[in-house]
């Protein structure tokens, strides 16, 4: 079976500004760590995957913070041009709010900012860097002028849960409209959500949901990274979804070193395709996020 390419993840940089408990990146020291992607490689894949036919999904998000890397305006102006639909993911802290503000100017469709409370105690374990009063400063610049282009993305853990009535206030008393909550543990197991706090925050999701529309993940659901969404790392490599970092343990090729949908639907790839659906990825066996199969 051949799957086609729905969507594009594309990790320009995996430096990062700030120190989050639950990336992976934080437990190894990966050697995929602290690159950055040339903008003449960045904008040779785009022109190989892009499709005049249809606005093919483009998000510009990895490990790092792609907002770091030094070509962020040009290559979202160059992927609009391609015809991309483009979004990035953000911890909207490493640029003055009037940068953040052109990347929507020169054709940005899409920002999601990852925030998981505004109490600076938990945040300094969640998120260490963080600045909250800069944080909240940029983040109600931006949603003022383009409420219908940003988004949060909160992680619910154990830690943040009892917080999230303070991040409502101030996220609706700004306009947002989307909010998305993920259930993403560290990959020691150190750090995590109970049941309880599922429960709790289902309750207060029923009601906040009057006033915007909230997506909380469903934990029966199974992985679908592999089977339509293209996750490319800064070395190049092709990975078997967003969250997985290390490509000597597993990859599908490099997207600088061959014909990109051949690698994606390598006999390679199929086989790890086959193993996902019947519970055999070896990798996929410590994943927090999705039910096992």
């Amino acid at each position: 079976m051949e799957y086609p390419i729905s969507s594009i993840s594309l990790e320009l940089i995996s430096k990062c500004n700030l120190k989050c408990v639950h990336c992976r990146l934080q437990l190894h020291d990966y050697e995929a760590a602290n690159k950055v992607m040339s903008y003449d490689d960045v904008i040779s894949f785009m022109d190989e995957v892009k499709d005049s036919n249809r606005r093919v999904s483009l998000t510009l998000q990895g490990t790092g913070e792609a907002s770091l890397h030094p070509k962020m305006l040009n290559i979202i102006k160059q992927a609009a041009a391609m015809n991309f639909k483009v979004a990035t993911t953000t911890n909207l802290l490493s640029r003055k709010k009037e940068v953040y503000l052109r990347f929507f100017e020169v054709g940005l469709d899409l920002m999601t900012v990852s925030i998981d409370t505004l109490n600076k105690s938990v945040v300094d374990l969640t998120r260490a860097g963080t600045s909250v009063e800069v944080l909240k400063e940029n983040f109600s610049y931006l949603v003022s002028r383009y409420p219908d282009k940003i988004y949060v993305h909160s992680v619910a853990s154990d830690l943040t849960v009892p917080h999230f009535d303070e991040l409502y206030e101030f996220l609706n008393s700004n306009g947002l409209v989307n909010w998305r909550f993920i259930y993403l543990n560290n990959w020691d197991g150190t750090y995590g959500i109970s049941d309880e706090s599922i429960e709790v925050l289902n309750a207060k999701v029923k009601v906040w949901s009057k006033e915007m529309e909230i997506n909380v993940p469903d934990k029966n659901a199974y992985c679908e990274q592999p089977f339509g969404a293209l996750n490319v790392k800064a070395l190049g490599y092709i990975m078997p979804c967003l969250y997985y970092e290390d490509h000597n343990i597993v990859n599908f090729g490099n997207v600088f070193e061959g014909n990109i949908s051949e690698q994606y639907n390598s006999d390679k790839f199929k086989r790890f395709r086959a193993d996902v659906l019947t519970g055999k990825a070896d990798i996929c066996k410590v994943c927090q996020i999705f039910k096992k199969r």
